[in-house]
């Protein structure tokens, strides 16, 4: 079971990552609306998986646009460090 501190920072870093993505992350592929849905860390805070929904109804741009954010991971940590 997860702890309260783990919680709290899940929450956090969902907040925290979606802000990083939409205001300092300069890509010009990030062109549809997306949210972070989840994100989870192990107990020792070493890992994090982030969920992340792309809304469009193009496939097309969908798939650029979560491509995009998936190139950003780098950027994103090192922000968010």
């Amino acid at each position: 079971m997860k702890e309260k501190r783990e919680k709290r920072l899940e929450k956090e870093f969902r907040k925290n990552i979606y802000e990083i993505l939409t205001t300092k992350i300069k890509n010009p592929y990030i062109t549809e609306m997306f949210s972070v849905t989840a994100v989870t860390v192990t107990s020792d805070l070493e890992e994090a998986d982030v969920y992340v929904s792309v809304f469009s109804a193009d496939k097309e741009k969908s798939g650029k646009t979560f491509d995009a954010i998936v190139e950003s991971a780098g950027e994103v940590r090192r922000i968010l460090s």
